[in-house]
Parts: structure tokens; sequence; C-alpha cells
């Protein structure tokens, strides 16, 4: 799949939310026609931000902007947003430590199930941290407060996938 129509489609994706069925079904005939399943894909945002703890809260922001604009219940967002800050904050303070480099978080919202997935690129997983103090018990939390949790180790990095079905707000 060439990453030039993809990019396109989310650069377009707020006019093509605000625009009349015509143009969604142009752009859904297009996109369905280069193999990108653009009912999954639209409501897709990718956040890259530098590896600082000062960053975090920009993200939790424009993560919290997203789940209102989709509204999601309260107390799913406010799960989800403790997640995020959960992995967001052990891939600052554990994948780089005093080094310098970068976190890519992505939120997506389809079918009643948010799917989030937080990607560092620094030195990964250890998984004999098991208590608070090594940063083991906050992932625990995590992993309680969602439906899928899953930790994949790469050979510079971490990838850790989570999905929780959602509530609309009533």
């Amino acid at each position: 799949m060439d990453r030039k129509y993809k990019g396109i489609i989310f650069d377009l994706d707020g006019v093509i939310c605000h625009t009349d069925r015509y143009h969604y079904k142009a752009w859904k005939n297009m996109a369905d026609g280069l193999g990108i399943y653009f009912d999954e894909e639209i409501n897709k945002i990718k956040i890259f931000i530098p590896s600082f703890l000062e960053g975090l809260s920009t993200v939790r922001a424009m993560i919290r902007v997203y789940l209102r604009e989709h509204n999601i219940s309260k107390l799913d967002e406010i799960q989800l947003l403790s997640v995020v800050d959960e992995l967001t904050t052990n891939a600052v303070e554990h994948a780089y430590s005093d080094s310098q480099g970068e976190i890519e978080v992505v939120l997506n919202y389809y079918n009643n199930t948010i799917f989030l997935t937080v990607e560092d690129f620094g030195r990964g997983f250890d998984e004999s941290l098991d208590s608070k103090e090594d940063g083991g018990f906050g992932l625990s939390i995590a992993r309680k407060l969602v439906d899928v949790f899953e930790i994949e180790k790469k050979r510079k990095g971490t990838i850790i996938k989570v999905e929780k079905k959602i509530k609309e707000a009533v």
C-alpha cells in the first residue's frame, strides 16, 4: 500500500467528516480501491511526542478532546486517560531514562471499541520489574481497566496495544 494515499485521507479527515455524503462515498471508494479500510481508518489519530514528561499533558488534552468528540462515557474517558497516562509515562521514564527519544500514540474508535497503541523506540520492556518502585504496579492497574492489553517487544523499543469496549455518554 502506498503510504502517500493513506496520508492524504488522514490529512483530509476533518473535511471528509463535515462534507456531504457524496464526498464521503468518493473518498471511501478511492480508499477501498487502495485496500484501505476507510470506515475503520477515518477516526484514527496519530500523535508523535518527544520523550519529556512535560509533553504528556498535551497528549492527555488531545485524547480527552478526541474521546469527547466521539461521545465516550465519562467513566470510559477517565479509565482510558489513566491508561494513556501510565503507558506514556512509562515510555518516557523507562524507555529513554535521561536520553531523548520519541513516543507514538495512536488512537482509533471503531465498532464501539477504542484501540490504543503506545510505541517507543527506546530500551525495550523489562519483564523483571514487578513492584511500584520498579514500575510494574501501574501496568497491572492499566491491564484491569481495558479488555485487551498486549506488550510487544521489539529489537529497539516496545509497542503496547490496548482495546476497550466503550459506552456512549448518555
